[in-house]
């Protein structure tokens, strides 16, 4: 199994593509559907489109940040020293010692 990088420029590079990418495809998504419906299938307002669809973005915005983070998490290694520590505190019935 290879070994991953445990943090470095190349774990940001690679959290910052992702969420690029990610948004990038939201966006173009909604792009089409604006240009091929105007949102009028959803029989909203001007003015309620108009919090509608910031709304949505900053919330895809902040669900593609956090699975960024979960991945950066991840692949940095935190969470298998983490997971180690805590069962070096447990006895061989799984309570703590």
């Amino acid at each position: 199994m290879a070994e991953r990088p445990t943090q470095g420029p190349g774990q940001i590079a690679w959290m910052v593509r992702f969420f690029v990418l990610s948004m990038g495809g939201i966006l173009g998504v909604s792009f089409i559907l604006w240009a091929l419906t105007g949102f009028s299938s959803f029989g909203l307002e001007s003015d309620d489109l108009a919090f509608l669809v910031p709304g949505a973005i900053l919330t895809c915005a902040l669900a593609v940040a956090l699975m960024a983070a979960m991945f950066y998490s991840d692949r940095s290694g935190k969470d298998e020293a983490a997971a180690r520590q805590e069962v070096e505190h447990l006895d061989d019935a799984g309570d703590p010692k």
